[in-house]
C-alpha cells in the first residue's frame, strides 16, 4: 500500500514555522528521516520524533517572529514619524481633525454614560418599581405617576410578591429653624420606614431601620447638617418645623448621587405630614408616589394584575384607571406623562449619540481624504517597496499602522482637549462629569474601542487603495489624478458637508423654536409679575398683607393662587353640569384662586364677570371657566350654567379668553377657576408691579412683609424668569447642537483646506502654463474654487430633505411650533458655501499668484 505519511496536523504546523521558499526542501528532508525511523523503530517512535522536532523549533520560531515583528514595527513607526515630520501641515490637519472628532465623541460619551447610569447603584435596582397609572377619559388615556396613599401598606400585606412598599412624595416643603438659623426648605420628602430597606442610600449616622419609626423624627443630609449645626453633632438635636413641631434628628444621610432620580435634603415620616400638616388627601385618591421592591423571580405582569384587583377592591369595581409597575432603572430615560408625552431623556441620548458618531465620521473622512489625495506622492514609495519584495499585506499593515499612530497622537491630544473643555461642557449640560470616569473598565474599553475604530475606519481606504498600485505604473508615470480616486474624494467631501449642513440646520431649528416660545403671546403680560411662595400658615396673614400693599400706588394688583400661573396642572374628574351626558368622562384642570386673580394677571373675559365680593355666593358657588371648558359643555354660551365640582354646586359666572397656563408643548386644556375655600389651598402670592424701577418696590414689599408676616423669610421670583425652567432641555440641546455643528464645520474646513492646497499643488504646472498664456489671477482662482463650490451645493441638496424630515419629527412634540420655511435651509446653504469658499480661496489665490517660472523650470 501507500507509504504512511507524517501526521497531517504536525506537517501543517511545520509549514507555519518555515519561510515559503524553504518549505518544500525542509518538508522533503523531514519526510525522508520520518520514513527511515519508521522502518527501523516503528510508527510511534517516528511520530514522536516528528513532534519533538516541531516542539524544538517552536521557541526559535516565536523569538524570530517577535524579533522580526518588532523590527518591522520599528521600521513602520520610523517611516510614519518621518512622514509626519516631512509633511507637517498635512499631519497637523490630520491629527487636529481626528483629535477634535475624538474629543467631541468622548465628551458626548461621558454624557450618555452618565444618563444610562441613573438609578443603577441601588443593590436591588432590578427589583425596584414605581407604581403608575393610565387614566381613561372616554377613550383618551392620560398617564400619571400619582397613586393612592393607602396603596403601599395594602400591597405589603396582600400581594405576596411585594417584599416592601413605600410612599415617597414631596409635599411643599417645611419652614425649619434651629436657634438663630431659619430657612424654608424645599427639598423635604416624606416616606415610610421601609424606604431605607429598599433603596441603597447609606446613613452616615443613625440606624436606617429605626430612623423613621417615630412620627416626629427627621433625617437630614450632610450638607444641611453643616448649614444648621456647623461642626456640632446633629444626631438627637431638636429642630423646629413650621414654628411649632419639635422634630428629633435621627439620622444623617449622604446627599443622593447626581445620577439618582430620587433627590432629597430632608426626610420626614409620611405619617407626620398626614396627621400633623394635613397636606395629604383623604382615602384612595391618586395623589402621591408609591414604590415597591419585588421578591426575586416575581412576574411583573402577575403583580400588575394583583395590583389592579387590589385597587378595585378598595376603590370600587368600575374605576376607569389601570395601574402598572414601571422599573426604577427606566425612569430617567423612559418616563412618560399625560397623553404619552415622553419626559424621559431617551430621545436626547439618541440625538447626542448620533451627533458624536457624525462628528467622528467627519474627522475620519478628513483623514481618508487627505491620505488618498497624497496617494500620488506615496505611489513611488510603494512601487519601490513592491519591487524590493514587499507583499501587499505588509503595505496594508504599514498604512493601518500609520493611521493608528495618527489616531494615538490624536487620542492624546483629544484627552487634553476633553479635560480642557469639560468644565464648559458641564456648565452647558448642567452635569458634574469628571474625567475619573475614564478609569472605569467599561469606559476605558470604550475609549480604546473608539480609537481603534477611528484608526481602522480612517486607514481602511488609503491602505486598500494604495496597496493595490502596480509597481510598473507607479514608477513609470505620475498618478493620483486618477478619475476613480478623485471621484471618491469628491464623494467624501459631499458626505462631510452634508453632515455639517444637517447639524447646522438642526441647531437652527432648535434655536428658532426656543425663541418662538419665548416671544409667543401667552394671553397675559408676564412682565413685572412677582411670585412669593405662601409657606406654612402665611395664608392667615395674606388679607392683611394684601390690604397694606394696595394702599401704595406702586402695585397694580395683588392676588393669590394654588400653583404658579404658568404651570397649573391639578386636575379633577368628578365634574358635572346641567345637560352633561352621564357616560362622558372628562378631565378638567382647576386652580384655586383668591379675588382679583384675572385682573392682576390681566386676563380678558369673553363674557360674564370676575369673582366679586359684591356677590357673596361666589365664595362657595362661583366658577370661572375658559373657552375650552365652554366647548366641552357644548353650549352656545355656558354663562349661568349650573356646575358641580368636588361636590361644590354652583354656577358659571364668567368665561375667560383662553390663555396658556402650561408650557407650550401642551395644547390649552379646559380650565376651571374657583375661590379657595381656605388659605391652605393657596400656594403663591401674585403681585403686579407698576412698570419702572423695580428695586424700591421690592424693598417696600420686604418691609411690609416683615411687619405683617412673622417668622417666615421673604423670598420671591419673577414670573418671566421661569421660562428657562420649562424649556431647559430644548435650550440646552440648542446650545450643544450649536457648538457641535460649529466643530463639525471647522473639522470639515480643515479637510477642505488640506485638499485645496493639495489640488493647487497638483495643478502647479497647469496654472503656470495658463498664466504664461495670459490668464488672470481672478480667472484662475475662480476655476480652482468652482469645483469645490459645486460639491458644497450638492451637499446642501443632499442634507436638506433629511434635515427637514428629522426637524419636522422633533417639532411634532410641541403643540405650538415654528413653521419650517425654506429661509433657514437657504441661509444655511449660503453660510456653508461662504465658509467653504473662504477656506479654499486662500489656497487658490496663493497658487494663482505664484511665479509661473517656478512652476515650469523643472521641465
Amino acid at each position: 500500500g501507500m507509504p504512511e505519511q507524517p501526521p497531517k496536523f504536525a506537517e501543517w504546523l511545520l509549514c507555519q514555522f518555515l519561510l515559503r521558499r524553504n518549505q518544500s526542501v525542509v518538508l522533503g528532508d523531514f519526510e525522508e528521516i520520518y520514513h527511515d525511523i519508521r522502518e527501523k523503530k516503528g510508527t510511534v517512535n517516528a511520530n514522536l520524533w516528528y513532534w519533538l522536532q516541531i516542539l524544538r523549533s517552536f521557541p526559535g520560531f516565536v523569538l524570530n517572529t517577535v524579533y522580526w515583528g518588532f523590527v518591522m514595527f520599528h521600521n513602520y513607526f520610523k517611516v510614519s514619524l518621518r512622514n509626519i515630520q516631512r509633511h507637517k501641515g498635512f499631519s497637523f490637519i490630520n491629527i487636529a481633525g481626528l483629535a477634535l472628532g475624538v474629543a467631541c465623541c468622548l465628551l458626548i460619551s461621558l454624557w450618555v454614560l452618565d444618563e444610562l447610569s441613573y438609578d443603577k447603584f441601588h443593590t436591588h435596582a432590578d427589583l425596584l418599581y414605581r407604581v403608575e397609572a393610565d387614566q381613561d377619559y372616554s377613550g383618551r388615556i392620560m398617564h400619571t405617576i400619582s397613586t393612592p396613599a393607602p396603596l403601599s401598606a395594602a400591597l405589603e400585606e396582600e400581594v405576596p410578591e411585594v417584599l416592601f412598599a413605600t410612599r415617597f412624595t414631596r409635599f411643599g416643603g417645611l419652614q425649619l429653624s434651629y436657634e438663630e438659623t431659619s430657612f424654608f426648605e424645599e427639598d423635604v420628602r416624606s416616606t415610610d420606614p421601609s424606604f431605607f430597606k429598599m433603596f441603597s442610600f447609606p446613613l452616615l449616622k443613625g440606624d436606617p431601620l429605626t430612623a423613621l419609626q417615630e412620627p416626629f423624627s427627621i433625617v437630614i443630609s450632610e450638607r444641611m447638617a453643616q448649614k444648621y449645626f456647623g461642626e456640632k453633632d446633629p444626631l438627637g438635636q431638636v429642630i423646629l418645623a413650621e414654628n411649632k413641631f419639635e422634630m428629633i434628628i435621627t439620622g444623617v444621610i449622604q446627599k443622593p448621587p447626581a445620577n439618582s432620580t430620587i433627590q432629597y435634603d430632608w426626610i420626614v415620616p409620611f405619617v407626620f405630614v398626614e396627621q400633623n400638616l394635613r397636606r395629604m388627601p383623604e382615602g384612595w385618591a391618586d395623589a402621591i408616589s408609591n414604590f415597591v421592591l419585588l421578591r426575586e423571580g416575581s412576574s411583573v405582569s402577575e403583580v400588575d394584575r394583583k395590583l389592579n384587583e387590589l385597587i378595585r377592591k378598595y376603590k370600587g369595581p368600575d374605576i376607569k384607571t389601570s395601574y402598572l409597575l414601571h422599573p426604577l432603572k427606566r425612569l430617567r430615560l423612559f418616563a412618560t406623562m399625560g397623553e404619552g408625552e415622553v419626559v424621559g431623556n431617551i430621545r436626547y441620548v439618541y440625538i447626542f449619540s448620533i451627533i458624536a458618531f457624525l462628528v467622528l465620521l467627519i474627522a475620519c473622512i478628513n483623514y481618508m481624504n487627505l491620505s488618498t489625495a497624497r496617494s500620488a506622492i506615496r505611489a513611488r514609495e510603494i512601487g519601490l517597496r513592491k519591487v524590493v519584495g514587499a507583499q501587499r499585506g505588509n503595505i496594508i499593515r504599514q498604512f493601518f499602522g500609520e493611521s493608528l499612530l495618527y489616531t494615538c497622537f490624536a487620542l492624546l491630544l483629544a484627552l487634553m482637549l476633553t479635560a480642557f473643555f469639560l468644565p464648559v461642557f458641564n456648565m452647558l449640560t448642567g452635569k458634574q462629569l469628571s474625567l475619573s470616569i475614564l478609569g472605569t473598565q467599561s469606559v476605558l474599553l470604550a475609549v480604546i474601542g473608539i480609537t481603534l475604530a477611528t484608526g481602522l475606519i480612517s486607514g481602511s481606504y488609503p491602505a486598500l487603495l494604495l496597496s493595490s498600485f502596480r509597481p510598473a505604473r507607479t514608477l513609470g508615470s505620475t498618478l493620483g489624478s486618477k478619475p476613480k480616486s478623485s471621484f471618491f474624494r469628491k464623494t467624501l467631501v459631499v458626505v462631510q458637508f452634508s453632515l455639517s449642513v444637517f447639524l447646522i440646520i438642526g441647531a437652527g431649528v432648535v434655536y428658532t423654536q426656543v425663541e418662538f416660545m419665548k416671544s409667543m403671546d401667552v394671553g397675559y403680560d408676564q412682565e413685572y409679575v412677582l411670585l412669593i411662595p405662601m409657606r406654612g400658615d402665611v395664608g392667615r396673614y395674606f388679607p392683611a398683607l394684601k390690604s397694606k400693599l394696595l394702599q401704595s400706588p406702586r402695585f397694580l394688583g395683588v392676588t393669590a393662587m394654588g400653583r404658579r400661573p404658568d404651570n397649573i396642572r391639578d386636575y379633577a374628574r368628578d365634574v358635572s353640569w346641567e345637560g352633561k351626558d352621564p357616560n362622558m368622562d372628562v378631565r378638567v384642570i382647576f386652580a384655586a384662586v383668591s379675588y382679583d386673580f384675572p385682573e392682576t394677571l390681566g386676563l380678558s373675559l369673553v363674557e360674564g364677570r370676575s369673582f366679586s365680593r359684591d356677590f357673596p355666593t361666589d365664595e362657595k358657588q362661583g366658577f370661572l371657566i375658559n373657552e375650552e371648558t365652554e366647548k366641552l359643555i357644548g353650549k352656545e354660551s355656558a354663562l349661568g350654567t349650573s356646575f358641580n365640582m368636588f361636590g361644590r354646586k354652583g354656577r358659571v359666572v364668567g368665561i375667560l379668553k383662553n390663555f396658556h397656563f402650561q408650557p407650550l408643548r401642551n395644547q390649552i386644556q379646559p380650565l376651571v377657576l374657583l375661590l379657595a375655600p381656605n388659605p391652605y389651598w393657596l400656594g403663591n402670592i401674585v403681585i403686579r408691579l407698576r412698570p419702572g424701577n423695580i428695586n424700591p418696590n421690592l424693598d417696600f414689599i420686604e418691609k411690609t412683609w416683615k411687619s405683617v408676616v412673622p417668622g417666615y423669610p421673604f423670598e420671591y421670583e419673577f414670573l418671566d424668569k421661569n421660562f428657562d425652567l420649562y424649556y431647559w432641555r430644548e435650550a440646552r440641546m440648542g446650545s450643544l447642537l450649536g457648538y457641535f455643528s460649529f466643530l463639525a464645520v471647522f473639522i470639515a474646513c480643515l479637510g477642505l483646506f488640506g485638499l485645496a492646497s493639495f489640488t493647487a499643488e497638483q495643478r502647479t504646472k497647469e496654472i503656470g502654463i495658463r498664466k504664461v498664456l495670459g490668464a488672470s489671477v481672478s480667472s484662475i482662482t475662480l476655476s480652482l474654487c468652482r469645483e469645490f463650490a459645486v460639491l458644497v451645493l450638492i451637499s446642501n441638496l443632499m442634507a436638506w430633505p433629511l434635515a427637514y424630515w428629522i426637524s419636522r419629527n422633533w417639532l411634532d412634540n410641541f403643540a405650538y411650533r415654528v413653521n419650517l420655511g425654506p429661509t433657514l435651509f437657504v441661509l444655511t446653504g449660503f453660510a456653508a458655501l461662504a465658509i467653504a469658499m473662504s477656506t479654499v480661496s486662500y489656497q487658490a489665490i496663493r497658487a494663482a499668484r505664484a511665479n509661473p517660472v517656478d512652476a515650469l523650470q523643472y521641465e
